[in-house]
């Protein structure tokens, strides 16, 4: 089918080849002799350009021939591939996927651009090694550093990305058609999986973790298979801490100095304090519309976040417990600071100590685009 039957539905109009002086109108017979000269032309430049284009192409090209047996690497689309799982980021994928081995040489007729030479195969073993949350096969032999025994030749053959390839446990066996998610702390390989109710992304920030899935499927740490603790990715409500984190105030170490007293002032810890505000943001006590984390309307303190998204949350926590809080409750010496006009998203204050010290930064802008 051509692109014009396409498109209107039928054939393009055929164009007869004019016979010079079939016309006795000397203008008419002019015309139709210059269109034929047009197209003939025309026709000439095109057979020309294509030549040009197809020489430009072959020179980046090869005849390979193959053999049933031989290894070969599948180009894929992600755009149009949605059998594979969706990444945040597509346009990040893996352009290569295998290697496979060829099974029937009819299939390699199709297209004799897949075959790969080992030292090809070898470059794209390197380019595949990035870290990402969609794990075909990682092209990497997972290091062993207990001894292991003759019998067990047969099965180091085989690639176990994580503890539940080859060995069912928790009642959930990986077969060789399940999608592994990659731990963005540990680097370390877990099932994706859509029938359980734990979490195995940061709704904070979208990346996997298998600090979760791990604990509740009652799986240990090894040397064999890297894995997160707990304490990388768990509830909001959960986690506890002691220290003002370095994000906080827009890493502006003067106000994080400001916050700290105020809240030895009041008598209490820094997890008090942000135990009481998260309950007020678990019930919908304050406007999120500044907190830099994604779905942030979907979030609870029952929430699975990780260390990074916690810390984001505890900053905007504060950034609430400082306009809320009343003059005359901020240390003596810090009382008489003018806000500065662009507020929380002064740039100034991360390369000018003395305007981070002389002016409050915790404040909304009263100026410029915010």
């Amino acid at each position: 089918m051509t692109p014009f039957r396409a498109l209107y539905g039928r054939d393009p109009p055929i164009i007869l080849k004019y016979s010079e002086n079939s016309f006795v109108v000397d203008d008419v017979d002019r015309q139709l002799t210059d269109r034929d000269s047009i197209l003939k032309e025309l026709k000439a430049n095109l057979a020309k350009a294509q030549d040009s284009l197809k020489s430009y192409s072959d020179g980046k090209r090869r005849e390979v021939h193959y053999a049933v047996g031989d290894s070969v690497y599948l180009k894929i689309q992600p755009y149009h591939l949605k059998s594979l799982a969706r990444r945040v980021n597509e346009k990040l994928s893996l352009r290569f996927y295998g290697p496979y081995t060829v099974a029937e040489k009819s299939i390699l007729q199709a297209d004799s651009s897949l075959r790969r030479s080992d030292e090809e195969i070898a470059l794209l073993d390197s380019y595949a090694s990035i870290k990402s949350n969609l794990v075909i096969k990682s092209g990497k032999k997972l290091q062993r550093k207990r001894a292991h025994s003759p019998h067990e030749d047969e099965n180091d053959s085989i690639e176990l990305p994580c503890p539940q390839c080859g060995t069912e446990v928790s009642g959930f066996r990986c077969n060789p058609n399940t999608v592994h998610l990659q731990c963005h702390a540990c680097g370390g390989m877990m099932p994706s999986r859509t029938d359980i109710n734990v979490p195995q992304h940061c709704v904070g920030c979208d990346r996997a973790f298998c600090g979760a899935y791990w604990q509740a499927q009652v799986v240990n740490r090894s040397d064999i298979h890297p894995m997160c603790s707990h304490d990388t990715f768990k509830p909001i409500s959960e986690r506890t801490l002691s220290r003002i984190p370095f994000v906080a105030h827009e890493m502006n170490r003067h106000e994080q100095d400001i916050t700290e007293r105020c809240i030895r002032q009041t008598g209490r810890t820094l997890q008090d304090v942000i135990s009481d505000w998260i309950g007020k943001f678990n019930n919908r006590e304050i406007d999120r519309t500044r907190l830099p984390l994604n779905h942030a309307e979907a979030i609870t303190a029952g929430t699975h976040t990780c260390n990074e998204c916690y810390d984001k949350l505890v900053s905007f926590l504060l950034y609430w417990f400082r306009i809320t809080t009343p003059k005359h409750c901020l240390p003596q010496d810090v009382r008489q600071r003018e806000d500065c006009w662009y507020g929380h998203a002064c740039r100034t204050q991360h390369h000018n100590e003395e305007h981070a010290r002389k002016r409050n930064h915790v404040c909304r802008p009263t100026r410029g685009t915010h």
